[in-house]
C-alpha cells in the first residue's frame, strides 16, 4: 500500500518541524502489519457455517485443515470450505448430523489463514454459535 500526505492549504493547519518549516509532502510504501482477527460465525445452513474475519483473506491460504468444529462436545470433520475472492466471509461446511436447536457449535482456526500480506490468524482462535 501507499501512505500519502499533502500539506493543506491553510498555514496555520500544516506540519511544521522544530523549526517551523513545512513538512513536505508525499508518499511512502506502507507495508500490511495488522494481523487479522477470527470475528464471528454463525449458522449459514443444515451443517455449514459462515466465518467472519476482521479484513480480507488470502483465500489461497485456507483449507479444511485450517478449522476444527466441535458440536456439543463432539469432534466433527470439515468437508469444504467456500472462500470467494476479496472477501472476509466464507462458510464451512462439517459432518455428521445437523446440529439439534441449541446446541454449540464452536468453530476454531487451528492453522495458516493469512491476509494478501502474509499476515496469519492467531491460532488457535476460537469462537461460535448456538444452532437454531
Amino acid at each position: 500500500g501507499q501512505l500519502t500526505y499533502a500539506q493543506p492549504a491553510d498555514p496555520d493547519d500544516r506540519i511544521t518541524d522544530t523549526d517551523g518549516t513545512d513538512a513536505p509532502s508525499g508518499s511512502v510504501a506502507a507495508d500490511d502489519v495488522t494481523v487479522p482477527t477470527f470475528t464471528s460465525a454463525s449458522e449459514a445452513a443444515a451443517n455449514t457455517a459462515t466465518v467472519n474475519f476482521s479484513e480480507l483473506i488470502d483465500c489461497a491460504s485456507v483449507t479444511t485443515g485450517d478449522f476444527t468444529v466441535v458440536v456439543d462436545g463432539g469432534s466433527r470433520n470439515v468437508t469444504a470450505e467456500t472462500c470467494v475472492a476479496d472477501s472476509n466471509t466464507f462458510t464451512i461446511t462439517f459432518d455428521g448430523a445437523d446440529p439439534a436447536a441449541g446446541a454449540i457449535v464452536a468453530i476454531r482456526v487451528v492453522d495458516n489463514v493469512t491476509d494478501a500480506s502474509g499476515n496469519a490468524v492467531p491460532t488457535p482462535t476460537e469462537t461460535g454459535y448456538a444452532a437454531t
